[in-house]
Parts: structure tokens; C-alpha cells; sequence
């Protein structure tokens, strides 16, 4: 990630990440609610309660990845192979196992990422 061409990598994860979070406190609201209204220790005692749990923290490690993401581009920082065949990995396995999900989001970075290393 060399170029200017290429900085729009972070801010499309970051975009998306930002959108899971949303769409997190939309969908799961009832869940947040009930875990908050618990006390929060020990609170995520149902599948859907973890669900939601692991849905939310999903798209906070995401974020931390763009930011990342953005720094090495401001920094003019190339990547190494590992990070972006990790990322192009998670974007196949997640679109091949869940199609209807939106994990096809992560697919055109995670490819940029790959081409560009």
C-alpha cells in the first residue's frame, strides 16, 4: 500500500465495520438491552445474547484492522503476504459459508490487499 490509489483500502474497512456496528445495535438491540439491564457480568447466558455479543465485537476488531490499515497507508507501509492472505482467506470462507451474509464486503479489499502486497 503504496500509493494514493490504494489508501482507499482502510477507509472501505472502516467503512464497513462502522455499518456492522450500526447494523449490530439495529438487529440486536433487544439483546443489548437485556444484557445491560442484567448488570453485564456474566450476562450473556442465550444463543442469542452471544450472538450479538460476538456480531458487536466482530465489527470492533474490524475497525481496529482499518485503522491499522490506514496508518500503514499514511506511513506509505507495504504489507506482507501473511496479513493479506489472511484477509482474502476470511472473505472467501465467510461469503462461501455464509452467502447471504456480508461478508462479500470484505472481497474487494481483502483482493486489493492481496494484489498490492
Amino acid at each position: 500500500m503504496v500509493d494514493k490509489a490504494r489508501h482507499w483500502i482502510s477507509y472501505w474497512i472502516i467503512t464497513v465495520a462502522l455499518l456492522h456496528l450500526l447494523f449490530a445495535l439495529i438487529k440486536f438491540k433487544s439483546e443489548y438491552l437485556a444484557i445491560v439491564s442484567s448488570g453485564l457480568w456474566n450476562s450473556v447466558d442465550t444463543v442469542d445474547k452471544g450472538q450479538a455479543v460476538w456480531f458487536f465485537l466482530f465489527g470492533l476488531v474490524f475497525l481496529v484492522v482499518g485503522c491499522q490499515l490506514y496508518t500503514l497507508e499514511k506511513l506509505k507501509v507495504k504489507l506482507t503476504g501473511f496479513p493479506s492472505l489472511m484477509m482474502l482467506m476470511l472473505a472467501i470462507m465467510g461469503t462461501v459459508l455464509m452467502p447471504v451474509s456480508g461478508f462479500w464486503l470484505v472481497l474487494p479489499p481483502a483482493i486489493a490487499m492481496f494484489i498490492y502486497r
